[in-house]
């Protein structure tokens, strides 16, 4: 297997593991599961997605072209996104607005969608150097 998509695979469950400590939600036992990443304490259907940010466009983004990620990001009951940075702090975001995004192509021909941070809301802000250490080293960007 790839070793990026491994290193993905783990930056992924690592984000899921997070928010359900978080919020007390259980993770699917299907990691290939279509429809969600975890149920919440409400019963609501939940897809978390662990990224840095695109900072030139102040975005959290997915691929376009990978229709069954897609179509969870848009119809699953809550939206979450895990951030990590340069800091050793992580951000936890829900996105309130799915409507509201934008699409761009990559220098690389890669359709993107985006969501606007500025429009979500922030729920937790957490302070861990080990973990943001952690995320950065199992990022594919080209930053870490």
């Amino acid at each position: 297997m790839n070793n990026n998509i491994t290193q993905r695979r783990k930056l992924g469950a690592l984000g899921e593991d997070l928010f359900c400590l978080l919020e007390n939600c259980v993770r699917s036992t299907d990691p290939f599961d279509s429809v969600k990443d975890a149920v919440d304490a409400n019963g609501k259907n939940v897809e978390v997605k662990t990224q840095a940010r695109y900072a030139s466009k102040n975005l959290f983004t997915i691929r376009a072209d990978k229709a069954t990620n897609l179509n969870k990001c848009m119809t699953v009951d809550r939206l979450i996104f895990i951030e990590f940075d340069q800091s050793n702090t992580i951000g936890v975001f829900e996105c309130t607005d799915r409507a509201k995004f934008v699409q761009y192509t990559t220098a690389n021909g890669t359709r993107m969608l985006g969501w606007p941070i500025d429009g979500m809301l922030q729920l937790h802000s957490i302070k861990d150097t080990r973990l943001a250490e952690w995320m950065r080293s199992l990022s594919t960007s080209k930053y870490y």
